[in-house]
């Protein structure tokens, strides 16, 4: 499975997630920093040094995640790409939300049509300390919410995500999206 991580500053999630993607070997990862060390794809084959100017190229790929990076570094060609390679091509899109540009600044795009939630107007909604995610009936049934294969350590795990601080400005599921967790103030 050919992945490309496209990112912005090597924040927690990505560095995470990196170790998470490059443990497996089922997987070819190619790493994409907008910021941070502009050398690394010239001492290090996993790294590119920008998004593929060529379709080709662009379409190599089965996967590809957006961590935190502005839309407005995309060309309107290489967002063109990204649709192609989801729409027709049978490629995947994984869009981490961040605390500066995603999902925000993708308003308006090709990203934003292809995404299952409605964009708000903010960039993130601050949260109480006493708000926490509670998964859904149809989370529990999914791989994507497992956090222990043991059902009793899974929702003690989920019981101790809090406080989330902030969250991307949502307006709610698109139809036929399918929720997978919800906020606790959402359940009253």
């Amino acid at each position: 499975i050919k992945v490309l991580y496209v990112e912005g500053a090597p924040r927690w999630e990505y560095r995470y997630l990196r170790a998470v993607l490059l443990r497996d070997p089922r997987l070819d990862v190619k790493f994409l920093m907008t910021e941070g060390d502009p050398n690394l794809a010239r001492y290090s084959p996993q790294y590119l040094a920008r998004f593929p100017e060529d379709a080709e190229d662009a379409f190599h790929f089965d996967l590809v995640i957006l961590g935190d990076v502005p839309s407005s570094y995309f060309n309107a060609a290489q967002m063109q790409r990204i649709e192609e390679l989801v729409k027709n091509r049978n490629g995947s899109l994984l869009l981490l939300a961040g605390p500066m540009y995603a999902p925000a600044t993708y308003a308006g795009t090709p990203i934003e049509q292809m995404l299952p939630v409605k964009l708000g107007t903010e960039n993130r909604t601050l949260l109480a300390e006493d708000i926490f995610p509670v998964i859904t009936p149809a989370g529990f049934q999914s791989a994507a919410m497992s956090l222990d294969p043991n059902k009793d350590k899974n929702d003690a795990l989920w019981n101790v995500v809090r406080p989330l601080h902030h969250i991307p400005s949502l307006t709610g599921a698109k139809p036929g999206a399918v929720v997978l967790a919800e906020l606790s103030d959402t359940l009253h």
